[in-house]
């Protein structure tokens, strides 16, 4: 039975050796390693939110030059490059709230 990301994040926050190495090897033995991605960012959502930040998603057509938003220390920003957005932008905030100012949303939105 495999287990979810979210089981793996809380079992590696919860060790006192929080070695990569140790995660990854686990990971392997389970037969998960296609998710070590899912896991890896759970992980990283869960130490962000204990430290009181919020992590965002930041999905454009083009990887952008510079980190165009202004965020505190404790905030992580993921940049993620989607061609399907053809223009614009979309940010996720905790996966949960979504500011979505793309091309594609416009033109869905036209002709749905």
């Amino acid at each position: 039975m495999n287990l979810s990301p979210q089981h793996y994040a809380a079992a590696f926050l919860r060790t006192e050796n929080r070695s990569p190495a140790r995660l990854f090897s686990a990971i392997a033995r389970r037969g998960d390693l296609r998710r070590a991605g899912q896991i890896v960012r759970e992980i990283i959502l869960r130490l962000v939110r204990e430290r009181g930040g919020h992590f965002y998603t930041l999905e454009t057509a083009r990887l952008p030059r510079q980190n165009p938003m202004k965020t505190s220390p404790s905030d992580y920003v993921e940049n993620v490059l989607s061609p399907a957005l053809v223009a614009g932008v979309r940010i996720t905030r905790d996966r949960e709230q979504e500011l979505d100012m793309s091309f594609a949303r416009i033109l869905t939105q036209l002709y749905a």
